[in-house]
């Protein structure tokens, strides 16, 4: 589970996997926009924002990633955190010619 703080901004997780899931779910929201995108359309002002907001709180999420989650996590979690990670950065890059003329 994400912990937020009373503003909803994301503040720490309980599990790596935590992390992996929110990936997960930016990289479903990039999947859309990128279909949309070809189809001709394009992401609204508000959708552009939600998600720079989700992106930001995964970087806040992993400069806080605290020693216990970190020697909690079996290699299962690890190994699919990294496979999200990657997975993204590479969808990310793609996108970027996508959404320049946006």
């Amino acid at each position: 589970m994400i912990l937020r703080d009373e503003n909803g901004k994301a503040v720490g997780i309980e599990r790596l996997s935590d992390i992996t899931k929110e990936i997960d779910d930016i990289e479903s929201i990039f999947n859309k926009a990128i279909k949309n995108k070809k189809k001709g359309g394009a992401m609204s002002e508000e959708e552009k924002e939600a998600l720079k907001l989700r992106l930001g709180d995964v970087k806040v999420l992993m400069a806080g990633v605290d020693d216990e989650v970190k020697k909690s996590a079996n290699a299962m979690e690890v190994i699919a955190f990294i496979k999200s990670l990657t997975k993204l950065k590479k969808l990310a890059d793609n996108a970027k010619a996508e959404f320049e003329n946006d």
